[in-house]
């Protein structure tokens, strides 16, 4: 059991768990060719995107190896560490009959339920995508940051997509004068004639 810990490089002592999900011994040789991949591991930070990533990670993966519905659950609990291995413990979520729709139902409704909790009682917490526009703008130079900000941009893609067009208009720009200026010196001659 400790050798199966260290191979993800942590102890169940340390991350405060009641015990790690048992393997199955005819599952073992998938798990190994499963982890040769470099999974995520899955923490449960608050973000249900975040989930959605990991999970999708997860399938494609899955697809590769062509796991089972049981080897799923098996391989997906055994990648939970921190707050989500706890929960998945304390829940008792492990059952023969799990498979890999439902465990990936309950990881999801877990997850958007504690960031509605965050969100309602820590709202300054939760980094919405207009806040993250926001804080973007910011760290923008001048130049560009005096053009995008009149637009109110809601969204991090639409300030980063503005501030792509902004910089390359400011490149073209740059390029045209320049070549100005030496259509101009080259016309004068060094001597200024």
């Amino acid at each position: 059991m400790a050798e199966k810990n260290q191979t993800r490089g942590e102890t169940s002592e340390y991350r405060g768990e009641t015990e790690d999900p048992v393997i199955p011994v005819e599952n073992v040789a998938i798990v190994k060719q499963f982890l040769k991949l470099k999974p995520p591991t899955f923490s449960g930070e608050m973000d249900p995107v975040k989930a959605n990533e990991w999970l999708l990670e997860m399938e494609k993966n899955f697809r590769l190896l062509r796991c089972g519905e049981q080897q799923k659950v098996e391989i997906g609990s055994y990648l939970l560490t921190g707050a989500t291995s706890r929960w998945w413990n304390l829940k008792g979520v492990r059952e023969p009959s799990m498979n890999w729709a439902r465990f990936k139902g309950s990881l999801l409704q877990n997850t958007r339920q504690h960031s509605q909790n965050l969100a309602e009682y820590a709202p300054h917490l939760v980094a919405t995508d207009e806040m993250r526009a926001r804080r973007f703008e910011d760290g923008l130079r001048y130049e560009i940051k005096r053009v995008i900000r009149p637009l109110v941009l809601p969204t991090y893609a639409d300030v980063l997509d503005r501030a792509i067009i902004v910089e390359q208009d400011e490149m073209e720009e740059r390029k045209y004068f320049d070549s100005k200026k030496r259509q101009n010196f080259n016309n004068e001659g060094p001597s200024g004639q």
